[in-house]
Formats: structure tokens, sequence, C-alpha cells
């Protein structure tokens, strides 16, 4: 795991990770509940590029792994994403400010180098790519080997 990063996918031991004390709190008294869920799903982009053997630590993947996010969003609010709880079928539902708390992550935090690596893409640039995800699904995302 990389210790300088409040977030991110370690691939030596398989897991996504993302600091409690310096991300999830402070994004979720700041912004919301949906910042954190933002935060979380980047580093698990990243992982699904890892899975395909792409890249992972490149502006490509980056934006990649926002999109996916937005993707993920767009499912969600259209109700395609569902799990299970004690074998009842749950559906993931969002409020109607929730992407709004999205956009707040990406630009407040799109820029501190303990949740995204300086590759030199804005605030604005994540917002745009997120939208892609959420808009177009993932196809949008480059994940083609």
């Amino acid at each position: 795991m990389n210790t300088d990063t409040n977030a991110g996918f370690c691939p030596d031991e398989d897991i996504v990770y993302y600091d409690q004390t310096d991300l999830a709190a402070p994004a979720y008294e700041e912004i919301g509940d949906y910042a954190v869920v933002t935060a979380v799903a980047i580093p698990y982009g990243i992982a699904a590029r890892d899975q395909l053997g792409l890249s992972t630590d490149d502006e490509d993947a980056i934006r990649s792994a926002t999109c996916q996010a937005g993707a993920f969003s767009g499912a969600a609010l259209y109700g395609e994403v569902a799990t299970e709880v004690d074998g009842q079928p749950v559906g993931i539902t969002l409020s109607p400010g929730d992407f709004d708390e999205a956009v707040q992550f990406l630009l407040a935090y799109g820029k501190d180098p303990t949740v995204f690596p300086d590759l030199g893409i804005s605030g604005f640039q994540l917002v745009d790519v997120f939208r892609q995800g959420f808009l177009y699904g993932l196809t949008a995302c480059g994940l083609q080997a």
C-alpha cells in the first residue's frame, strides 16, 4: 500500500483502501455521503484496469477510473446496481444531491496529491469524465485492452 495516499489500489495485495480519518470522515462532513462513495469508487476503477492489464498509474488510468465512478452512478440512478442482503434483493437509491456531492468531491479533492496523483488533470476535467461515464456508461471509460 502507498502510505502517501488516502485512497488507492494495492495490486500486490489486491485490495482497495481508503483512510477513514484523513479522507472519508472529512469528505463526509464537508460534502456528504456520496463524496465518500466517489472517493472509494475511483480506486475500484483502478483495480478494474489492473485486472484488464491496463495502466494504473497514468492520466489515462485516472480518467478511466473517474469515468467508471460516473458509470456506476448512472447505473445506480437507473436501478441497474443491486445486491443481496440476507437473500433479499436490495437496490441502491440516490438522493437528489448525490451528484452534486460527487462533483464537489472531484473539484475539492481533484488537486489533492494524497487522493489523486499529480498528473495535470484539473477538477473540472475529472467532472467531465465522470459525466461521460454517467451519460454513456462503461463504453466511455477506455477499458478496451
